[in-house]
């Protein structure tokens, strides 16, 4: 049934509650973990031979160049073995045309028995629907072009955001270093830390590294004051309450006739002024056809814990009659759930107006923050009236849920051809949490924050439109992939080499050289197109581009650990150490609880240390010395 017909359903004797179905969103376009010290113990781990005189894929590694990801392997001698990478997506085997997942394998653009570049350790599967798009196969395509030595997993998102969350667990629990997903579930909360990130958090505190795709919800206008300015989405930091207008009512068997109380948001941020309403004008002729605009909103109450019932409306101007006529209604999910959703077809070359009817409320609760965005379709609109003061009223950002909540390493799309240039589509940060993270225990709605938090995103670049042998055929004579889809497991398969030349790096400290060692505008790397309309670096493409080569010339700046630490000729008052040589270690720092700290003039060299007698040593109490090599 129709999602605005779901309250309708919820008042039906024996309905406890009514809420959609909902399918996620990819991100693919339409045409602080252990100490530093400990990172490379047992030493880079080093690239599988290649077979010789053989093809290895038919398909040039594009991204290579613009992430340095060809002179990594080169001069680090990596390339990814060692490593597991996890995709989540859609799909990965339902579809044989124009190629199947063995016919990739047999090609060299994929691991298994048959690749003709021996690499024959296949995808495991964790679970894949058998739907979809196989968005997951094209994704696994760029990771094993990058780091081909890497194991890959893959599990598709699951029916809900709940068994996404599943999946992210399953993922780490079968060996995952890594994990990159390009999923967006439009029921996620966006001011708060929901399902889906709590378990990102699960996963990373285990020391696995995570990432995903920013999205693709930025749209630009291109008439009047919007021009060149993305207007895809429209935030406020506190809801205000307006006279709704007059022609808001169908008619006498409108629901919200019956309704004894409703009022509207008010657009204007100057209080002298009331607008209940925005107005978005589509491209095009009167005539030309309408495009499908899908509507994703929230407002900022925790999750099970909602006094504040909404739903959004639109309406497009009768061109003859000059009257506003409905177009669609937005609806809340469900009475548990902060966000709305709904799908509207606009007109083209018409007025649209868009309107926030709030039916239900607590006077003793804040006004809520509000957030409404399209998340496909929003280039459908060329020109909005209201485009925010940039205080409280901000037009533009569209990463949410996971992506713009800190959890996740969030990944904006540049393009490969040239890697200073943003893709237009690419979604823009940042969002503000409001509330700690959902509760997994039961039904709780969860407690303010101290002071509202705004993490940044996206965190990084990385480029998409690189190749792949299927997907997204766009006219070219080859297959190629755009979108945060594509950028996020290039990003991913560059930590799988920095992984893999540092096997103890945690998943904390990897994501931070990641960003640490980023190109940005000052280094030749992107440019931001939207300083003119006062959009932050930080809030365009985060650090810069992703640097594999400079990441992992970083992590030579830490030396292995020496290894084979044993104690011997222990008495009442002294013991000696040795250890193994560590060969790229110019000396060794001890520390010895509580008053010891002894440097060794050369690697490899014993030491006698004597304790005070107020603790006798043991061997047992020798191992609580922490080695440290610098």
């Amino acid at each position: 049934m129709a999602p605005a017909r779901l309250g309708e359903l919820a008042e039906l004797p024996g309905i406890l509650s009514a809420t959609p179905a909902l399918r996620p969103f990819t991100g693919g376009a339409v045409a602080s973990g252990g100490a530093a010290s400990s990172a490379r113990a047992g030493g880079p781990l080093a690239a599988a031979p290649r077979p010789s005189g053989e093809a290895c894929g038919p398909i040039p590694i594009e991204a290579d160049g613009p992430l340095h990801s060809a002179e990594a392997r080169e001069r680090f001698g990596v390339d990814g073995t060692g490593v597991t990478v996890g995709v989540i997506s859609d799909s990965f085997g339902a579809n044989a045309l124009p190629t199947s997942w063995e016919a990739d394998v047999a090609a060299g653009v994929l691991p298994g028995a048959g690749n003709p570049c021996g690499r024959t350790i296949p995808v495991e599967v964790i679970s894949d629907m058998r739907t979809g798009s196989d968005e997951g196969r094209a994704m696994a395509q760029l990771v094993h072009g990058i780091a081909p030595g890497a194991r890959i997993l893959f599990a598709d998102a699951g029916a809900s955001e709940f068994e996404m969350a599943e999946h992210i667990g399953q993922l780490a629990a079968a060996g995952a270093d890594i994990i990159v997903d390009d999923i967006s579930w439009n029921s996620e909360t966006t001011f708060q830390q929901g399902f889906i990130a709590t378990a990102i958090e699960q996963v990373k505190a285990s020391g696995v590294a995570y990432f995903t795709s920013a999205g693709n919800g930025t749209a630009l206008g291109t008439r009047g004051a919007s021009a060149d300015r993305p207007i895809s989405s429209w935030r406020t930091t506190a809801y205000r309450a307006a006279a709704c207008p007059d022609w808001l009512l169908t008619g006498p068997r409108d629901p919200l006739a019956n309704l004894g109380s409703y009022d509207c948001l008010d657009f204007d941020p100057d209080p002298a002024i009331e607008t209940p309403f925005d107005t978005l004008q589509t491209g095009g002729a009167v005539g030309d056809g309408a495009d499908a605009v899908s509507v994703v909103g929230s407002i900022a109450e925790p999750m099970f814990g909602i006094t504040t019932s909404y739903e959004w409306r639109f309406y497009a101007v009768d061109p003859v009659t000059d009257e506003p006529k409905l177009l669609a209604i937005a609806p809340q999910i469900g009475e548990f759930f902060p966000g709305s959703i709904g799908r509207v077809s606009v007109p083209s070359g018409s007025e649209i107006r868009m309107v926030m009817v709030r039916t239900a409320f607590d006077p003793a609760a804040p006004s809520p923050a509000v957030q409404l965005q399209f998340m496909r379709g929003g280039e459908a609109f060329v020109e909005r009236a209201h485009l925010g003061d940039g205080v409280n009223d901000v037009v533009g950002a569209t990463t949410f849920g996971h992506a713009g909540d800190g959890s996740a390493l969030s990944v904006a799309a540049l393009d490969w051809r040239n890697p200073t240039v943003l893709r237009d589509y690419s979604s823009l940060g940042s969002t503000t949490l409001y509330y700690a993270p959902v509760d997994l225990t039961g039904p709780n709605p969860a407690q303010p924050l101290a002071a509202p938090i705004t993490p940044q995103t996206p965190n990084i670049a990385s480029v998409d439109g690189t190749q792949t042998s299927f997907f997204d055929d766009t006219g070219d004579p080859e297959y190629r992939f755009f979108g945060t889809s594509a950028a996020a497991p290039n990003a991913a398969a560059v930590a799988a080499l920095a992984k893999s030349y540092a096997p103890g790096l945690s998943g904390g400290d990897l994501t931070a050289g990641i960003v640490n060692t980023a190109r940005g505008p000052a280094a030749g790397g992107p440019v931001n197109p939207y300083t003119a309309f006062g959009i932050p670096d930080s809030s365009v493409f985060g650090a810069g581009i992703v640097d594999a080569s400079a990441l992992l010339e970083s992590l030579t700046a830490l030396p292995g650990t020496p290894q084979g630490f044993r104690a011997s000729e222990v008495t009442a008052d002294s013991f000696v150490l040795s250890w193994d040589t560590a060969s790229d270690a110019k000396q060794l720092q001890l520390e010895a609880t509580p008053v010891a700290v002894v440097v060794a003039d050369a690697p490899g060299r014993p030491c006698r240390e004597r304790l005070g007698p107020q603790r006798p040593p043991s061997r047992q109490s020798s191992r609580v010395m922490r080695p440290r090599t610098s």
